[in-house]
């Protein structure tokens, strides 16, 4: 009887540990594992949305201006190249090898308001996987850089749902544009608080 429940309480002890935190359902980590199994727009967008809040929330200027399209492939390469037992994560990457993506273009966009293009626009224009990969790297950098637990009490799949919302966005990603103009991350603010 007591081996039989030494056996039970393992496996709910092993069940517990390996069940996402918070009835969240992102991984543990952003490492090579889950680069290597992410859909290419939701890397892409993960990179953009952990770029958009470690320029305009954490105050990370090295970031500002760095190319979440050219980071992606230079991510790519790096876990390619390296064997698989890296310790190297995807926010960490993003950090070292956004400092050299920036543009050559002195002509590009530049954006005098806080969080740049990350608007319903833009939201409006990502695709599904994209809008899940920017909200898991936007959550990503504010969950590292913060004593501010709240921000892992939801999953990726309900901010999602409820930037859609906030942003009356149809099924045919039509989008009311009184509200366009608002930025994902504010959204993203109000949700916690």
């Amino acid at each position: 009887m007591f081996k039989f429940l030494k056996v039970v309480l393992f496996g709910a002890l092993l069940a517990l540990g390996t069940m996402p935190v918070l009835g969240s359902s992102e991984p543990a980590a952003y490492n090579d594992a889950w680069w290597g199994s992410a859909p290419h727009d939701e890397r892409v967008e993960f990179i953009a949305g952990y770029i958009d809040c470690a320029v305009y929330d954490q105050g990370d200027t090295q970031l500002a201006g760095a190319q979440w399209n050219v980071i992606e492939p230079e991510i790519t390469r790096f876990y390619a190249s390296h064997s698989k037992a890296t310790n190297q994560t995807v926010p960490s990457l993003i950090l070292s090898l956004g400092v050299k993506s920036h543009s050559n273009d002195h002509t590009s966009e530049q954006h005098s308001e806080k969080h740049g293009i990350f608007d319903g626009d833009y939201w409006r224009q990502i695709t599904q996987l994209g809008r899940i990969g920017f909200v898991e790297g936007y959550l990503d950098c504010r969950r590292s850089k913060s004593q501010s637990p709240q921000f892992a009490a939801h999953s990726t799949a309900w901010y999602v749902s409820q930037i859609g919302n906030a942003y009356a966005l149809t099924k045919e990603d039509d989008i009311d544009d009184n509200r366009a103009s608002e930025k994902i991350a504010t959204i993203i603010q109000k949700l916690v608080k």
